[in-house]
């Protein structure tokens, strides 16, 4: 009974093991005779087989959308109007009844890829990244199957059909005071809200040498820059709008667009009077920045006490406060 048992589970063995290499004999003749794009590996979507010569406007729409094309396929870093990749060749191990071949990962900046056409031999793979809404990076691309050995084709080409990012500006504040020494000055620190074209704020603070910057302002005529931090002592300065040209702050894609700042140093001025007869005599006292002949820029009336102008603003180049008492008895 033994033996008769053992020979009965040979026999199943036997029938399974030829089972299996008839599935594998007919998998392999599948992929030796179909159009077969190959395992997805670590990819984040399945390539999906494509014949022929396929671009980017052979499945993707829309007048944003521009094709990148890399060929000859090395690894190295390339640049396309704002956009970067970075192709790294990696070696695909067998899986799914391939033996496996080239493949390569990719990281982009500079715009967001809503697919990659893999060309190899005379068809191609398409990984097709718009149900992602795009990806800057994925791994493991590949070409498809060679029917002749079951391995991937090498690459001829690749292209990314990348949608590029919105350009986008920087702004500088260079902030300078009448008493800032070669070092930098204390008062030279504040901060500052920029409300750029589309309506955002962003903030800066300058710092001890009076410079900041702040990097994805919208092009165009910004609509306030505002100093939200004045240094004491100081009255914040009417900052013109400016028009944000396209840069950063590291200027690798342009200059920052520059805004010169001078915060204006307040004075006070205190004076002291005193009627020698209580109620007997009341002051007037009238000032005047630059130009007399008008009506005084200040005015204020007093009998007895002190009193005095605060805040003041210095007065033009070259001309004077001039301030006139008249006592009236």
């Amino acid at each position: 009974m033994e033996m008769v048992r053992v020979r009965r589970l040979a026999r199943r063995s036997s029938i399974a093991l030829a089972l299996s290499l008839v599935f594998l004999v007919a998998l392999l003749a599948s992929i030796a005779t179909a159009n077969h794009p190959g395992p997805q590996y670590g990819a984040a979507v399945a390539p999906q087989f494509v014949a022929g010569n396929p671009t980017c406007g052979s499945f993707i729409s829309g007048e944003d959308v521009e094709e990148f094309k890399i060929q000859p396929v090395t690894g190295g870093t390339f640049s396309f109007n704002g956009f970067s990749v970075t192709i790294t060749p990696v070696t695909l191990a067998p899986s799914g009844g391939t033996l496996g071949g080239p493949g390569f990962d990719w990281e982009a900046t500079g715009g967001l890829v809503l697919g990659v056409v893999a060309k190899g031999g005379p068809n191609a793979n398409l990984y097709d990244y718009e149900g992602l809404g795009g990806l800057t990076s994925d791994d493991d691309l590949h070409s498809p199957v060679n029917h002749s050995n079951l391995r991937f084709y090498g690459l001829s080409h690749i292209s990314f059909c990348v949608v590029p990012a919105p350009a986008i500006g920087a702004v500088s504040i260079v902030k300078t005071a009448k008493h800032a020494t070669s070092t930098g000055s204390a008062d030279l620190v504040a901060t500052f809200t920029i409300v750029d074209s589309a309506g955002a704020s962003h903030q800066v603070t300058t710092n001890a040498a009076g410079t900041g910057c702040v990097d994805g302002v919208a092009l165009g005529l910004t609509q306030s820059i505002t100093e939200t931090t004045v240094p004491s002592g100081y009255d914040a300065p009417s900052i013109p709008n400016v028009n944000v040209t396209e840069g950063d702050c590291a200027s690798s894609t342009g200059p920052p667009t520059v805004v010169n700042v001078e915060n204006i140093p307040l004075t006070d001025i205190s004076y002291t009077v005193t009627s020698q007869q209580p109620g007997a005599t009341s002051t007037v006292v009238e000032c005047w920045e630059g130009d007399i002949s008008g009506d005084p820029d200040h005015t204020q009336t007093i009998s007895s006490g002190s009193n005095s102008f605060t805040d003041l603003q210095p007065t033009a180049p070259n001309t004077t406060l001039t301030c006139q008492f008249t006592v009236d008895p």
